[in-house]
This record gives structure tokens, C-alpha cells and sequence, in this order.
């Protein structure tokens, strides 16, 4: 009798054990529905305006850009100022451009985009709605010299940049702010930005203020032509005045390049107010500050 109990123990034992057993789930049998992905933002500056639309790849699934789900034939709907228009597909920049004239952008405005299915203006994929911040002086301050006193090779020098404007805490106010070179000679103009690189530091609100004043310093090698008789080199800034939505698309953005690699870092995941889809719809107003010739 013990013997049959010990006996049917192991069987039991041996079918749980078998059923417990580890089961490999491979990549294909993930198949999670992918969701559309809009990326636009406007500005009073801009004379083209650009739309991208593609599709989410599927969850654990790597993509490259040989396999970028775009789409070619949806339907992207800009609405504001009493006006509406339609973006239209360009094959060779693979984005949706529109005049600016179509749908004017002025500063304290307040815009719609719109996704329908392709080829269809029936069906509503994602929409979002975004207001372009009112026209206001930031009152930048630019100190920019060349500093020879540690040459580089080939006789190079340094330029020492000091960027500074006034914080606002109420309302909270958003910047994205990009500074470099710009170069003129007789015939020609060229601008060289130092810190254009997806997660160099490039957004700022009053909270990364000091004594009321949001500050950026930098050294960086100068490539000025270097003679009056032949063209003139200043520092130039480009400070955004965003909303909220594209400026925490950007910080996020930022936050995921900066990640040290590893496999047990935290994510990050990007900041979207696309409804019914993924993506960023935003708004910036735009200005241009210059310092006196280096």
C-alpha cells in the first residue's frame, strides 16, 4: 500500500512539474495593434509648415530606417484662425509640408490637427490642439570674445559665451535655446549651432532660473575666417518661446538620450498629447539675438 502511495506521489510530482515547465515566447507572437504617431509643431516664423505621420512598431520589435512605417496617403487637417487646409505628402523629404499662408500662425493663437484614416476624412485617428505663445521681447543678453590665451591646433581659438534672460515663474513660461556662429561674407551667410545634438542641454523653464535670470555659458572652439577684409563672425542665439506640450516632448526627449546605458536603467517615456495616436502637436514663437562681431 505505501508502495502505490509513493508511487502515484511521484506521478503527481512529475505531471506538475512538466506542466510548470518554462515556455520561450518569441518576438512574432507579440503582436501588439500599432497605433499612428503625428509630429508637428508651428511657429509664426516658419513660411513651410512640416507634419509627420507613421505607424508605432509593435512592442520588443527593432526598427531601423529602412523599415520606418510611414504612411504616405493619410489625411493631416490643420484648423485655426477661421481657416483650414491640408497637408500634402512630399516623396522626396517623406513628411506633410504646407504653406504657411494656408493656415496663417499668429502668436496667441489657438490651432487643431486633425488624422483621418487614409484616403478617408470620415474616420478620426488622432487629433490635438495646441496655442502658440504670445509675442514678448525675452530680453537676451549676450557676452561673447575669442579667448587665444589656450590655442587649439591649427592655431585655433576659443570663444567664451555667457547667455542670460529674465525667468518667469507665474505663468510658467517654457524655452528651447540653441546658440553658435553665423559667418557673412560678401555674397554668402552660414550659421554653425553648437549645441543642436538630440539631449545637449536646450530647454529651460523658471525653475532652472538663478537670482531671476535663466543662464547658459559655454567655451567652444572658434572657426571665424578671422580677417574683417574677408567676412565678419558673431555668436547667434535662436531662443523658442514654447507651450507646455512641446516642451515637455523635448525634456522627455532629452531625459531618454541622456539614459546611461544598461539593462537596468528606469525608462523614459515620451511626453504625447496626440489623442487616439502617439505624437506631439506643439508651438513656439521665435527670436534671433545677435552679439557684435568676434
Amino acid at each position: 500500500m505505501n508502495l502505490r502511495v509513493a508511487y502515484l506521489w511521484l506521478l503527481m510530482s512529475a505531471f506538475a512539474l512538466s506542466s510548470c515547465r518554462e515556455t520561450l515566447i518569441g518576438v512574432p507572437d507579440i503582436d501588439f495593434p500599432p497605433r499612428v504617431v503625428v509630429g508637428c509643431f508651428i511657429d509664426p516664423s516658419y513660411d513651410t509648415l512640416t507634419a509627420t505621420l507613421s505607424l508605432s512598431m509593435p512592442l520588443y520589435q527593432e526598427g531601423n530606417e529602412e523599415d520606418f512605417r510611414g504612411i504616405t496617403d493619410g489625411i493631416i487637417v490643420l484648423e485655426g484662425v477661421g481657416m483650414v487646409d491640408t497637408f500634402r505628402y512630399d516623396p522626396v523629404r517623406r513628411h506633410y509640408r504646407l504653406p504657411s499662408t494656408a493656415v496663417p500662425i499668429l502668436p496667441d493663437s489657438s490651432y487643431t490637427l486633425r488624422v483621418y484614416r487614409l484616403r478617408s476624412d470620415t474616420v478620426l485617428l488622432g487629433s490635438a490642439r495646441c496655442t502658440v505663445p504670445p509675442r514678448r521681447s525675452p530680453m537676451v543678453e549676450i557676452t561673447a570674445e575669442r579667448d587665444s590665451s589656450a590655442p587649439t591646433p591649427f592655431y585655433r581659438e576659443f570663444v567664451n559665451l555667457v547667455v542670460r534672460w529674465p525667468s518667469q515663474a507665474t505663468p510658467e513660461r517654457y524655452y528651447r535655446m540653441l546658440y553658435g556662429l553665423k559667418q557673412r561674407s560678401a555674397t554668402d551667410s552660414a550659421i554653425s549651432w553648437i549645441n543642436d545634438a538630440p539631449g545637449k542641454p536646450q530647454v529651460f523653464t523658471g525653475t532652472d532660473a538663478t537670482d531671476g535670470f535663466i543662464r547658459v555659458s559655454d567655451r567652444f572652439v572658434f572657426w571665424g575666417w578671422g580677417s574683417p577684409t574677408v567676412g565678419r563672425t558673431t555668436a547667434i542665439v535662436c531662443l523658442q518661446e514654447t507651450d507646455v506640450h512641446a516642451f515637455r516632448y523635448l525634456n522627455a526627449l532629452n531625459a531618454q538620450i541622456n539614459q546611461p546605458p544598461g539593462p537596468f536603467q528606469e525608462g523614459v517615456l515620451l511626453y504625447s498629447n496626440i489623442e487616439g495616436g502617439l505624437g506631439c502637436f506643439g508651438a513656439s514663437n521665435t527670436y534671433f539675438i545677435e552679439s557684435q562681431d568676434l
